[in-house]
């Protein structure tokens, strides 16, 4: 779609994908469908045969209709009403993010997705990313700050590289390190 999968909303943005084909065709199809409810779509559009659409032989021309189409109904839609109804109607879509929108998101805070990890030389908190996944019999912890600049160097250069102590120093000296 020339890099055209995000499209503005009311309030925000959402990035939908677009295609035709077997794994992506029943999705856009479903989207072409919500948006005839309330939208005059080209007839092309209403009776097009999604899943059989192969994506090496559509045109350029092809998918700047379908960019037009969908920018004109998204700019009309709230982001996560859209996005509860493309749940609901299996259509690939997923409304962008700032941090903040992210740090309140319902589903990620029932997950636990973040997780608060103290910096003493900061004498405070920050909020990072938690694991990626939860399993059950061995859960992954996320319990330590990201190293400083140069926190890990005699580690680094010396037992990792095999320098000497005296080598380490001189290199920090010179503020190579």
């Amino acid at each position: 779609l020339t890099g055209r999968t995000k499209f503005p909303t009311k309030d925000g943005y959402v990035e939908i994908s677009l295609a035709g084909g077997p794994i992506f065709g029943s999705s856009t199809r479903s989207l072409f469908e919500l948006m005839s409810e309330t939208e005059e779509i080209p007839e092309e559009f209403k009776e097009k045969e999604w899943e059989e659409m192969s994506m090496a032989t559509v045109t350029q021309g092809e998918l700047n209709s379908l960019a037009v189409v969908t920018e004109k109904y998204c700019a009309k839609q709230n982001t996560l009403a859209f996005y509860d109804e493309a749940v609901k109607r299996r259509i690939m879509l997923a409304p962008l993010s700032t941090t903040e929108q992210l740090l309140k998101n319902p589903q990620l805070n029932a997950r636990e997705a973040f997780v608060d990890v103290q910096h003493p030389e900061l004498g405070t908190a920050i909020t990072y990313p938690g694991p990626w996944t939860r399993f059950s019999k061995s859960p992954l912890v996320f319990n330590r700050r990201a190293p400083l600049i140069g926190e890990h160097n005699d580690e680094i250069y010396g037992e990792e590289m095999g320098m000497s102590k005296e080598q380490v120093t001189a290199l920090k000296g010179s503020g190579v390190i």
